[in-house]
């Protein structure tokens, strides 16, 4: 599990209609593999099921909260715990790849989530 502040991004997935919570992770330790995974996200005391996105070149990670349709997050303090990986990360020269890969992801998450298969942890 990652506890970390959410910081400003780059928007990319936000103008596609999937705002992310960038992870300030400098003084973090987060050993799980670069990839998509499904995860729990904690805010504000409420669960939400989540995509969790670790990019590796460079270290970045994000978060798209299913069901948060709240103002911004900077500041916040967000607790991602990984379920399950999806995906691996992939280099796009379109938006239009870009989008049917996040679009394929976001349905692989859902999926992991309605068959309930994976391990839960639980978010103190």
């Amino acid at each position: 599990m990652i506890s970390a502040k959410v910081i400003h991004g780059g928007a990319v997935a936000a103008g596609l209609g999937y705002p992310t919570a960038n992870l300030d992770i400098q003084d973090n330790d987060f050993l799980v593999q670069p990839g998509v995974y499904a995860a729990y996200a904690k805010l504000h005391g409420r669960e939400h099921e989540a995509v969790l996105v670790v990019q590796d070149q460079p270290r970045k990670i994000e978060v798209h909260l299913f069901g948060y349709s709240g103002t911004h997050l900077y500041g916040s303090t967000l607790a991602v715990d990984p379920l399950k990986r999806v995906s691996d990360i992939v280099s796009f020269l379109t938006r239009e790849e870009l989008l049917a890969k996040i679009n394929n992801d976001i349905r692989l998450v859902r999926e992991v989530f309605l068959s309930g298969n994976y391990k839960l942890k639980i978010i103190n």
